[in-house]
């Protein structure tokens, strides 16, 4: 086994080339001398032999014209040929360089010309075939057989790719089979010669030397230079994901082998084995990830790539304060600009928030955004001000209503949802500092959050934003997860560049088990048991994405473990009193929570940033259950990094998620942008003559190409949607680039436990319609000021939330608040109900699909700000897709009585493969070739509300199955739309309608069926319910919401944000 040792400059030696090239080789790259003597010969360029004749070894292996005037074959000029099995010459290295006139540069390789790409196969000594056949225990082949025969033909033996010849030689030294290229890119070819003309290929293709060892899932490693240059790192990774992606296709088990360059010194695997000794690259052939994680960890890389005005390696960003040593940061004061935009990018639980708190202590105003109300005042505490939405004025004071005491109105912390109040105030902060806390956050829940949009408001929160960002002396961002697309966004708001403090500390890291079973029921069921074993004054914190999992676990928990012993902390219950006190002082309460008999905390997206939870020695274990249907995986991390000591973490996650963007499903920001041109190209041409001339003339102006608002919104539903796509994998990336230790788990599902926790979601929704039914009756003026309360972002008590649920049910079915029932409460479906009653709605009147598409538009018109196209409304697009794809036909034939079969689908079929990406854009619908046409008209009916109905008969002795209209529900859905209808004529004789669309004054009997049903047929009520959960996963969350598997987890946090919601 080679030693680590001290590399000599060869070329600095005077002694003979042929010594030279020797000592180079053997003792420089690690080459067995046998390997050396097989396969290198080293040559003089003008050789004379005893008759008088002149050769030109040189010339002749690389194919060189011997002119007079051209390249002239001196005997000063020796070589090393690399000699392939067969005798052919792969490539040479010069001793004395030629110098490339076009880079300036001494070319110290040269290849064959007219040769092309090839890869390089040496004669190998039979005593190092021995290593390798006991390495991979493959028998040695017949004394006749060729090496790489042999190596073809066993496809069980790794092949580790590498650039240039020595770097193989040195592996295959090693008892590794090595393949060497010329260069990363060297692999594979991108154009084609015909007639003499090169021409490039329609997508790129290996070589012919690599494919017949490429095949039967061969296990392949790459191990390329490790480079430290960024420009040529980059272009090595784009070249390297090319070609990996391509082996992969072929049927290889792709890994990429990595280790530290000692800047540049151990740069190639030669170097390494030299340099470090064969047990580095052991490690590093050991240790190597599949390719997938390797081009996850790549992205992930490249989202922060800024060069930072400060670099800092502290646990404790607010001690930088009380530095002063000469070449440190000193006082932050002093360090960090006193104007401008600072960005500060440091690792969770490095006190960032503090650091903003000192370096804003002096400052006269301050005004602090953040992206959750639940979050505003412990925010407001930390940097000394008053949370917006306590101030109470009167007498001449401002209040702050949380302390009894006059309010500090200069320094404000504020929910980005309640931008509105500074509208008439903007002046006022004029020089102030601007701080955005966890700033990725509060860009994306300004840009997709629902909340940010009511009333089509979201163009002028964005208007106040803009304008607070450029009245602002100073905007502080802080966040762990800073990324180059939020920054550039702040800086094109201001038109000027951030400075930038980066911090390279790297937290203690925390064991992790990551729980790989098929669901979620091993992991509660391990929750359960360490519950139930828990000393005293210790507690468990679980982390989820779905409010519905968070109540129903919560359920679970308190059954086993005692009532009270579990605290839920979700949208519907921040108002409470004790989850308000503890998002307010959570380091205070816990302690005394967990004294009372608390044993578990449940953190939904309602915590899952903001809150640093520094408490010590209570939490033994935080468990995070993700299921896909809210957060991204850096949310996901965030939540699991409230609890700042390193304790054991436990993860279930989901392998792909479900919540796409619902603008389009495109991987990329530019692609992403270019749908939804498109969307909202089609959304205006259809709405045309409905819109005014000014909504017209502002859309022509729209800035397409260089909106930031768009440019962000792009970026991040691209992000969302890579996210979707890998889940599990970019959680499990980004913990391991974060250094923590992963060790998989797979346990078996708990079916008893799955088959508990689906009686009591049950239950749970349940007792939640009966708490709903059993709210307060609101009348419209209180409904009204609980409305202005929320505009506000102030955080609603948990009755006045069930007071407004069960307002907006009995508005929206148009029953009187004495007559509703509980029936009435579970049909709604917590809202999903309506959005497929509004869309049935929209479908039988499109008159009515008209004016909510204008006026989306029209709404943002008169805010006088840019539009954000992603908020406008596509339904008149939905019809009209409808009636392209021929189902508003086939909808109307069903209402009319029809009946049809599967092969009365054909046509209909080949629009939806034909029209797939069209789909996607306008409906967020993927269509998949999974599951037959018959469900894919179900998903696609059911978005509106349409169900049916299977029956079977027999003919010739088959059973046939044939489907019509579900009556009983959509004669439900009807009286219900007829009610909603004579509401609006009623209200509109009285000039106040109460809905934002014209009033429609025909009747609905026209699309009712005539009387009678086939009741001697064996019926079964079908809709969505029957796709199998792979196939619902490549589906829209509009089009899940009605699903069963998707229902169990859509009970979503409301103030968890995403581009789909």
């Amino acid at each position: 086994m080679l030693q680590p040792s001290v590399k000599v400059p060869f070329l600095e030696l005077k002694i003979h080339p042929e010594n030279q090239f020797r000592q180079e080789f053997i003792e420089g790259s690690a080459i067995d001398p046998k390997l050396f003597e097989s396969t290198i010969e080293i040559v003089n360029d003008l050789v004379t032999n005893l008759a008088g004749d002149v050769a030109t070894p040189i010339h002749d292996a690389l194919n060189w014209r011997y002119t007079r005037f051209g390249l002239n074959a001196t005997p000063n000029q020796w070589a090393a040929l690399f000699l392939n099995e067969d005798g052919s010459c792969w490539q040479a290295k010069l001793y004395t360089p030629r110098k490339n006139l076009k880079k300036g540069t001494f070319q110290k390789y040269e290849t064959p010309v007219g040769q092309g790409a090839q890869a390089f196969f040496p004669k190998i000594p039979k005593a190092l075939w021995q290593p390798i056949s006991d390495r991979y225990q493959v028998p040695l082949p017949a004394e006749n057989q060729s090496f790489w025969d042999w190596i073809r033909q066993n496809s069980e033996i790794p092949i580790v790719i590498t650039e240039g010849g020595k770097k193989a030689l040195s592996l295959l030294s090693q008892g590794y089979v090595g393949i060497a290229l010329y260069g990363v890119n060297g692999g594979y070819r991108t154009t084609e010669t015909i007639g003499g003309e090169k021409l490039p290929l329609l997508h790129p293709i290996l070589i012919p030397d690599l494919i017949p060892f490429m095949e039967s899932d061969r296990p392949v490693i790459l191990a390329f230079d490790q480079d430290a240059n960024g420009s040529t790192r980059s272009k090595v990774q784009k070249a390297l994901s090319k070609f990996g992606l391509l082996l992969e296709k072929q049927g290889c088990r792709v890994k990429v082998a990595q280790w530290d360059s000692q800047a540049g010194l151990c740069k190639g695997v030669d170097d390494l084995l030299v340099q470090a000794g064969t047990a580095a690259w052991e490690i590093a052939y050991d240790q190597a990830i599949s390719l997938q994680y390797w081009l996850l960890q790549n992205r992930l890389e490249h989202e922060f790539t800024r060069q930072p005005n400060q670099i800092v390696q502290t646990a404790q960003l607010s001690t930088l304060f009380n530095q002063a040593t000469p070449g440190s940061i000193g006082s932050v004061n002093n360090c960090l600009p006193q104007e401008g935009i600072v960005v500060l990018r440091s690792p969770k639980g490095t006190e960032k928030t503090k650091l903003l708190a000192l370096a804003t202590r002096h400052t006269n105003q301050v005004i602090t955004l953040t992206h959750l109300i639940s979050l505003g005042r412990n925010l407001a505490d930390r940097l000394d001000g008053t949370f917006r939405n306590d101030l109470d004025f009167g007498g001449g004071y401002v209040f702050d209503k949380s302390t009894a005491q006059v309010a500090n109105i200069n320094r404000l912390t504020a929910c980005v949802a309640g931008l509105g109040w500074f509208a008439q105030r903007i002046d006022n902060y004029i020089g102030c500092d601007l701080v955005l806390d966890e700033a990725v956050q509060v860009a994306r829940t300004l840009l997709t959050s629902s909340t940010c949009n009511t009333d089509g408001g979201r163009p002028a929160l964005l208007a106040i934003f803009e304008q607070l960002v450029r009245n602002a002396n100073r905007v502080l961002c802080a966040d762990a997860d800073f990324d180059d697309a939020t920054i550039e966004w702040i800086e094109s708001i201001r038109n000027e560049k951030a400075w930038i403090l980066v911090n390279h500390y790297r937290p203690t890291p925390y064991p992790t088990k990551i729980i790989d079973s098929r669901d979620r029921s091993a992991a509660i069921a391990d929750i359960v048991a360490t519950g139930k074993t828990l000393e005293k004054g210790t507690a468990l914190w679980v982390a989820t994405d779905s409010k519905g999992l968070a109540k129903t676990l919560k359920e679970l928990l308190e059954a086993n473990l005692g009532s009270g012993a579990v605290i839920a902390i979700h949208s519907e219950s921040v108002g409470g009193s004790v989850e308000r006190a503890l998002l307010r002082d959570p380091n205070g309460q816990i302690p005394a929570l967990v004294a009372q008999g608390v044993k578990v905390f449940i953190g939904s997206p309602s915590i899952s940033t903001g809150v640093s939870i520094e408490v010590q020695d209570i939490f033994k274990i935080v468990y995070g259950l993700f299921t896909g249907v809210s957060l991204l995986d850096t949310d996901m991390l965030q939540q699991l990094s409230r609890i700042r000591q390193p304790v054991e973490r436990r993860i279930w996650c989901v392998e792909k998620g479900l919540r796409y963007a619902k603008a389009s499903k495109a991987l990329t920001a530019s692609q992403f942008k270019r749908d939804l041109k498109q969307r909202t190209s089609t959304t205006v041409l259809i709405a045309r003559s409905s819109l005014s001339s000014a909504a017209l003339e502002q859309m022509e102006a729209y800035n397409w190409e260089s909106n930031p608002h768009l440019t962000l919104y792009a970026n991040f539903g691209a992000t969302q949607n890579r996210a979707m796509v890998n889940l599990r994998s970019q959680l499990v990336t980004r913990l391991k680039m974060a250094g923590h230790s992963i060790e998989i788990i797979q346990p078996p599902p708990n079916s008893e436990m799955r088959n508990l926790m689906t009686e009591l979601r049950a239950a749970v929704k349940q007792r939640d319609a009966e708490a709903i039914w059993k709210a307060a009756s609101l009348t419209y003026a209180e409904k009204l000021a609980l409305d202005e309360k929320q505009k506000t972002g102030e955080a609603l008590s948990p009755e006045e939330r069930l007071a407004i649920q069960r307002f907006q049910i009995c508005e929206f079915y148009v029953i009187p608040p004495e007559e509703l029932t509980l029936e009435d409460v579970l049909n709604d479906r917590n809202g999903r109900a309506q959005i497929e009653l509004r869309r049935l709605e929209e479908f039988l009147h499109p008159e009515l699909a008209t004016s909510t598409t204008t006026h989306s538009i029209e709404t943002q018109v008169q805010q006088g700000a840019p539009f954000t196209p992603w908020d406008f409304s596509n339904a008149e697009t939905r019809n009209l897709v409808f009636h392209n794809l021929g189902l508003s036909d086939f909808i109307h034939n069903a209402i009319a009585g029809g009946k049809w079969y599967m092969s009365d689908l054909e046509q209909i079929a080949q629009k939806l493969l034909q029209y797939r990406k069209d789909l996607e854009i306008y409906l967020g619908y993927r269509v998949s070739t999974k599951i037959s046409i018959t469900q894919l008209v179900h998903q696609l009916c059911t978005q509106i509300g349409i169900t049916f109905t299977r029956h079977r008969q027999r003919k010739d002795k088959k059973v046939l199955s044939f489907y019509t209209l579900n009556q009983a529900d959509f004669d439900r859905k009807m009286a219900i739309l007829s009610r909603r209808q004579a509401d609006r004529e009623k209200y509109s004789q009285l000039n106040s309608a109460t809905e934002q669309f014209p009033i429609h004054q025909g009747g609905i009997q026209e699309f009712l069926p005539p009387p009678g049903s086939a009741s001697n047929l064996d019926e079964k009520p079908i809709d969505s319910r029957e796709v199998p959960a792979t196939d619902l996963e490549q589906n829209s969350i509009e089009t899940l919401a009605s699903t069963s598997e998707f229902s169990e987890e859509a009970d979503l946090d409301s103030t968890s944000t995403s581009i789909s919601t």
